[in-house]
């Protein structure tokens, strides 16, 4: 076993959940190893999707307005700064940014999750538009 396999015993795991994943990893070909590695993965992005869901809401109480969901949306320089608040985008297919300075779209951007692609000017620091990005598909640049 290699260290990121090594073996790991659990007490208290109910028996008949257990045959249950068991089962099932016989079902589809997988070890009983590989479906608890999943449903670990899948229990851990739930949690951070949930500390995201109160994050939103205590933006909302923070004065940052969420947008979102829609199916495209383009959103320029100018709509930001005369909007004058923060804005946290959220549930959106596509999402352009268009003719965004790196200041503007630093002061202006709270967050942008859960978008499944999102459209940058290549002028926009790659670092600026990560650290705010949480659940984002694909990121192009134009």
């Amino acid at each position: 076993m290699s260290k990121e396999t090594k073996g790991v015993f659990i007490r208290g795991v109910d028996k008949s959940l257990y045959q249950e994943i068991s089962e099932l990893a016989r079902r589809i070909g997988k070890t009983v190893g590989e479906v608890t590695n999943e449903a670990y993965r899948l229990l851990l992005s739930t949690g951070f999707f949930l500390e995201d869901v109160a994050r939103s809401f205590e933006e909302g109480l923070r004065g940052v307005a969420v947008v979102g969901p829609v199916g495209e949306l383009e959103v320029t320089g100018s709509d930001l700064e005369s909007y004058g608040r923060r804005v946290a985008f959220r549930g959106i297919d596509r999402l352009v940014f268009r003719d965004v300075s790196p200041e503007t779209f630093d002061k202006y951007v709270s967050r942008i999750a859960f978008v499944k692609e999102l459209v940058v000017p290549k002028t926009l620091p790659k670092m600026i538009v990560l650290t705010k990005c949480r659940y984002v598909d694909r990121i192009v640049e134009e």
